[in-house]
Parts: C-alpha cells; structure tokens; sequence
C-alpha cells in the first residue's frame, strides 16, 4: 500500500491493525485506531482554526506521546 500523506500512515495502519501499539510513552499505551481517532480530532481543530493544507505549523512542548497526535493531525 503507498500512502497519499504521512496522515494516510496512521489511516492505513489503523485499518490493518487497529488495536496494536502505534506508541507506548511510560505507562500509556496508544493504539493505531486511538492515535488515527485523536489525529483527526487534532487536524479538524486545526481547520476549525483557519489553518489548511500547505500551512506551516509549530509545535513547542515538552516530550509527550501527545506530539505525535499534532504531528499526524498537522
């Protein structure tokens, strides 16, 4: 399968295994199906923001699994 966007990843793997571990940060683990569900949450919040593909967005934080959530939602 080829992916369209690095998004399309998470989509694609959440399809094919939904209920493994897309990430395990200490004690939580995120599976493909949750990190698929709250990237998209992300990406329509981004939109409801005004912000749309080709955008530039940023991210300063500290480390969190949460990263990866903003980067697929981005």
């Amino acid at each position: 399968m080829k992916a369209g966007t690095v998004g399309d990843v998470i989509v694609q793997r959440a399809k094919l295994h939904p209920e493994r571990a897309a990430s395990v940060f200490h004690d939580r683990r995120t599976s493909y199906r949750a990190l698929d569900e709250y990237s998209n949450q992300v990406a329509n919040r981004f939109s409801d923001c005004g912000v749309s593909r080709g955008d530039r967005v940023g991210y300063l934080g500290k480390n969190t699994d949460a990263f990866f959530e903003i980067f697929f939602g981005a």
